[in-house]
């Protein structure tokens, strides 16, 4: 008698990989919004790979303040920074704060506090905190990372690419994005270009589902 075919059993990165995949199925991303559907894959594979991720966007057409905006794929990529920058940074903001009557937290969002708080930083040579910067040594190390990565994924490439990914740098603590290689990352549409930005959101996201791809089987090439 036949024994029936056995169900092929998976690896240990095939395991991880739906494990990582289930929980980004149950929560959000580290900004508290909704993950797109289309980028979950990407982050998966970001994270599995070695790189957090603490935001993201699968790349969409969307309306704001009656303009058409066109969002480019992205995957921001980091690990979170301390709630302090500077040496003793609570005391400076509530003595700025005390000085404009208003409470610590609101001074970011205070354009004239917000220009004390720098001026105060500067002109008392203020240090950064000791984690502050090394996390940002951390994301240092997963930058220069990413971008041998990166090579080695265009070197890969038969012919080159229409939609180049590339890194963007953002803020002082070393995070960087994984993005389309255009400067400009939130375009305005008008309405005879939806047609043509379609058609370049499409290859942007083929892009990125390529690089998915390339992280994933790299995944498994160490599994051998």
């Amino acid at each position: 008698m036949e024994k029936p075919p056995q169900e092929h059993a998976p690896n240990e990165k095939e395991s991880a990989w739906q494990r990582e995949f289930q929980r980004l199925e149950q929560v959000g991303d580290k900004l508290g919004y909704r993950i797109d559907p289309g980028i979950k894959e990407a982050i998966v594979a970001f994270v599995l790979n070695g790189f957090p991720t603490y935001g993201s966007c699968e790349g969409h057409l969307e309306e704001r303040w009656d303009k058409m905006i066109k969002l480019h794929p992205y995957i921001a990529v980091g690990i979170d920074e301390p709630p302090e920058r500077y040496v003793g940074e609570a005391e400076i903001k509530q003595r700025i704060a005390d000085q404009f009557h208003i409470a610590p937290d609101e001074v970011g969002e205070h354009d004239m506090a917000m220009r004390a708080y720098w001026d105060y930083i500067q002109d008392h040579d203020v240090e950064e905190t000791e984690k502050f910067k090394a996390v940002r040594t951390k994301n240092e190390i997963l930058r220069k990372d990413f971008a041998a990565l990166l090579d080695e994924f265009y070197k890969e490439q038969q012919q080159p690419s229409e939609r180049p990914i590339t890194i963007h740098d953002i803020g002082p603590a070393g995070h960087f994005h994984v993005e389309d290689a255009s400067e400009n990352t939130k375009e305005e549409i008008s309405e005879d270009q939806l047609d043509a930005a379609r058609k370049e959101l499409a290859k942007e996201k083929a892009e990125m589902a390529a690089l998915t791809e390339f992280l994933r089987e790299r995944l498994s090439r160490e599994e051998k």
